[in-house]
This record gives structure tokens, C-alpha cells and sequence, in this order.
């Protein structure tokens, strides 16, 4: 296995590890306000999930569509870069597919505009899960744009808010959240990323053209949450290694002691906005 690979299948362990606390998570105004929009098409719906990893939206809400427009075809086409990634969410989809829910998988690149555009133009609803905090002002922009031209609908859900609370509480802790703060604001391949201010913003660009339902989407961890938690604690750590402060030190001592926290809230946020 080449190293690229190994990150790939690092970033589906990860993500299959947080699934169960997403879908725990997502907020319930927000996601009845989709299902009522939902509930008002006919005919097919096309969702396009953009940034889809292993599939884990349409896993929490093809479901709940079903069952709130039972007439309603939903074609879903995930897309995302990572090519491992696509595979392992046909193989896991696999058995989503039929009575009423079709699914195509497509590898692309969201950083470039004309397929953001495209995805716009083909969708009556995008959704994206845990994406719009890695992307840049100027992508929400075109993203923003391009939903208002097309009047598509946009659910974006487990945005990071940059909040956290550990508990017990530990000395380090602001220091390395003020340090992982700084790091959300990287180019992570769309541009400077806005990281915990990516649903203010987007919420402003929408308030035209769009009715906006926002609503928090909080982690809330605990015991029965350990390996994610300790996953969580050394991802952080990682993210904050390049970083001056706090110094390498602190930062294994925070490590050790967040590993075996007896609780974590971390901060999201979804937000839903629906053509006027």
C-alpha cells in the first residue's frame, strides 16, 4: 500500500467513526425544514452531495426522504475527489439502491467552478456534510451565486463552529484550541479556508435569494464515545504539530490527557436554505 493510499483509507476509517455521532447531531428545525421542502417536490428529486466521502448524508437522509415524500424518485450523485473514497461509498451504499433511490457516483474536483457550477445547474437540492468550513470565501460565493441562478436548495450540515469543551478541563486546552483554530483557516485546496465563520457568511450570501433555517449540530461525547474522542484528540494534535505554541511538550502531555476525557461537546452547525 503507497503512503497516499494509507491517508485515503485513514480518512474512511475516520470518517465511519464519526458517522454514528453526525447523524446523532444533526439538527432537528433544520432538518424538518429540508423534509418539509423535500415533501413539496414531485416526481424525481436530483440531490447532488458534494464532498460525500463514504456516503454518509445519503445514509441519514435518503431515509427520512423516503418517508416523508413516499411518491417522490430520489436520484442521488455523490461526488467527491478521492477515488478510494467513491469505492468504498458504492460498496457501502449498495444496498440503498432501488425502491424509489438511485445513486450515481462521480470523482471531481469542487475547486474548480465550472463543475461547482454544473453540479448547481443539474441539482434541485446540494448537500455537503462537515464541507463549507474547509472552503474559502470566494468558493461560497460562487456557491452562493450559482444556487440563486439555478434556485437550487443547499443543506450544509456538521459545519465546524470552533467551539470545544473538554472535560475535565486541562491547562493546555485554549492553547491548542486557539492554535487548531489557526490551522481551520489553511487553504485545504479551495482557497483560504474560513473554517468556524464559513456558516456566517454563507448564511449572509443567501439572505436575498433564500429562506435560511440555521441550528446547532453539536458533538456530544462521552464514555461510549472513546474511540472517537481519542481519535478526535490525536487529529487535533496532528493538525496543531507545525504550530509554535503550544510547544511539542505541552502538546503530548494535552494529548495524553484528552485521550481518556470523560466528555467533549465540539461545536457545528447546519444550515438549510430554500429558494424564495
Amino acid at each position: 500500500m503507497t503512503e497516499a493510499s494509507e491517508i485515503r483509507g485513514f480518512a474512511a476509517d475516520w470518517l465511519a467513526l464519526r458517522e454514528p455521532a453526525d447523524h446523532a447531531s444533526r439538527n432537528k428545525e433544520v432538518q424538518a425544514a429540508f423534509l418539509a421542502h423535500m415533501a413539496e417536490l414531485t416526481g424525481e428529486a436530483v440531490i447532488v452531495d458534494m464532498g460525500a466521502g463514504t456516503g454518509s448524508t445519503a445514509r441519514a437522509l435518503a431515509p427520512a426522504i423516503a418517508k416523508a415524500n413516499p411518491g417522490l424518485r430520489q436520484s442521488w450523485v455523490l461526488v467527491d475527489a478521492d477515488s478510494l473514497l467513491i469505492d468504498r461509498a458504492r460498496q457501502e451504499l449498495a444496498g440503498l439502491i432501488g425502491q424509489g433511490i438511485g445513486i450515481e457516483f462521480e470523482q471531481a474536483d469542487l475547486a474548480d467552478r465550472s463543475a461547482l457550477d454544473g453540479y448547481m445547474a443539474r441539482a434541485d437540492v446540494v448537500t455537503g456534510s462537515a464541507l463549507i468550513d474547509l472552503v474559502s470565501a470566494e468558493w461560497l460565493d460562487w456557491a452562493a451565486q450559482a444556487a440563486a441562478r439555478h434556485r437550487t436548495a443547499l443543506l450544509f450540515a456538521l459545519n465546524y463552529s470552533g467551539t470545544e469543551a473538554w472535560s475535565p478541563p486541562h491547562a493546555t486546552d485554549q492553547a491548542v484550541l486557539a492554535a487548531f483554530l489557526a490551522d481551520q483557516r489553511r487553504d485545504k485546496g479551495f482557497g483560504r479556508a474560513l473554517g468556524p465563520d464559513a456558516t456566517d457568511y454563507l448564511a449572509q450570501k443567501l439572505s436575498d435569494a433564500f429562506t435560511v433555517t440555521r441550528g446547532t449540530s453539536d458533538w456530544r461525547l462521552g464514555r461510549a464515545d472513546q474511540a472517537l474522542i481519542e481519535a478526535l484528540a490525536a487529529g487535533i494534535a496532528e493538525g496543531i504539530a507545525a504550530h509554535p505554541e503550544p510547544t511539542a511538550d505541552a502538546r503530548e502531555e494535552w494529548l495524553r490527557s484528552r485521550k481518556i476525557a470523560e466528555t467533549v461537546v465540539v461545536g457545528h452547525e447546519d444550515i438549510f436554505a430554500r429558494p424564495i
